[in-house]
């Protein structure tokens, strides 16, 4: 019921009594690209993309327009301009909560080669459109790992974070982007 507090121990061990979400990883198909490196659609021709020093000047252009915090664009301008995208990524496990979300971050980071992945959604189309994704424009040494049949977070909370323990190493530095959000 709604007025019902239980205490974390007791938490731990209801949730262990929770069915585990079964778990399926993926990889995609393509070679990897080994000059990876991240770009900007170019405003002014959707067909277009922006690296290096030009992305970097799209950026300024946004943060001086105003709609660019300063912050942002110091790591959006570090972002573009590195060289070494994939190194930067061997010990990080990113862990996306409602990676379907459209405004994040999955398709961009299954393109860096040797990426790993964690990946919650609902199960449904718009899971399989981001499976397809991965098994064609991801390359062959990038993870996506997900349960099996989706999970919802609204109702698996403790299995989904009991499933990210369970995918999860020690020495990984685990990146945790919530994206979740009531369709």
């Amino acid at each position: 019921d709604d007025y019902t507090i239980v205490p974390s121990k007791d938490v731990f061990v209801l949730t262990n009594s929770f069915p585990k979400l079964e778990t399926v990883s993926l990889t995609g198909s393509k070679a990897p690209d080994i000059d990876f490196q991240f770009g900007l659609t170019n405003p002014t021709n959707l067909q277009d993309t922006l690296y290096g020093l030009d992305a970097c000047a799209q950026v300024d252009a946004w943060h001086k327009y105003g709609v660019l915090e300063t912050s942002a664009a110091v790591l959006a301008k570090m972002t573009l301009t590195a060289n070494n995208t994939s190194t930067l990524m061997v010990k990080k496990r990113f862990v996306l909560l409602g990676c379907t979300s459209e405004l994040g971050p999955a398709k961009s980071l299954l393109l860096i080669p040797g990426i790993n992945v964690l990946g919650v959604a609902r199960g449904g189309k718009k899971l399989d459109d981001l499976l397809d994704y991965i098994r064609f424009q991801s390359p062959d040494d990038t993870t996506f790992t997900y349960p099996k049949r989706g999970a919802d977070l609204m109702t698996q909370g403790p299995q989904i974070a009991q499933w990210i323990l369970d995918q999860t190493k020690p020495e990984e530095e685990i990146v945790l982007v919530p994206l979740a959000s009531l369709d």
